[in-house]
């Protein structure tokens, strides 16, 4: 397992071990003495962090686990207030789907990937160049103008007729 992949593993982990004693005042706060809903809203907490373990951050800010406590504590309130019983939906009790593309998207998305190579393949020789240098090589309009000694509405009109080209070359296989 990489290194990588075992910090992100351990980002939900860390937040517990270091917000766990200032959640735990601050539930008791708002939610009073009662130890048994102080551990279920923590629980209801800790669960609902689970969420950002796939997270681009080194480490859970305070205050976005402050604010799913808070969230806990107002979505208890409110099904007290109503009368109904609070039940958060455990993780465990449902099956996630996955952020992971399923094998049929990637199959449509490799599809989509070779009919756009195609459109481009397809297209006039100076549309293409000017495509490729804006999409794939990312390079600005002046910067593609200057280039290629035209102008920077030359360089928008072929952009403009390369993507129609695209979608009409998608829209067709879709059809």
């Amino acid at each position: 397992m990489s290194t990588d992949v075992a910090t992100r593993k351990d980002l939900v982990e860390r937040a517990i071990q270091r917000h766990d004693a200032a959640l735990r005042s601050f539930l008791r706060w708002k939610i009073g003495v009662n130890e048994d809903e102080v551990k279920d809203a923590l629980q209801d907490t800790y669960e609902r962090l689970l969420r950002y373990r796939d997270s681009e951050w080194d480490e859970l800010p305070r205050a976005l686990v402050l604010r799913i406590a808070t969230n806990v504590v107002i979505d208890r309130a409110r099904h007290h207030a109503a009368g109904i019983p609070y039940h958060y939906l455990s993780v465990e009790e449902h099956e996630l789907e996955s952020s992971e593309p399923t094998p049929e998207r990637r199959a449509l998305a490799k599809e989509d990937v070779e009919l756009v190579r195609t459109a481009i393949r397809d297209m006039p020789r100076r549309c293409q160049e000017v495509f490729v240098l804006s999409r794939i090589k990312g390079m600005s309009y002046q910067q593609i103008a200057d280039q290629l000694s035209i102008s920077v509405k030359a360089v928008e009109k072929h952009i403009s007729r390369a993507l129609s080209l695209c979608r009409q070359r998608v829209g067709e296989y879709r059809q």
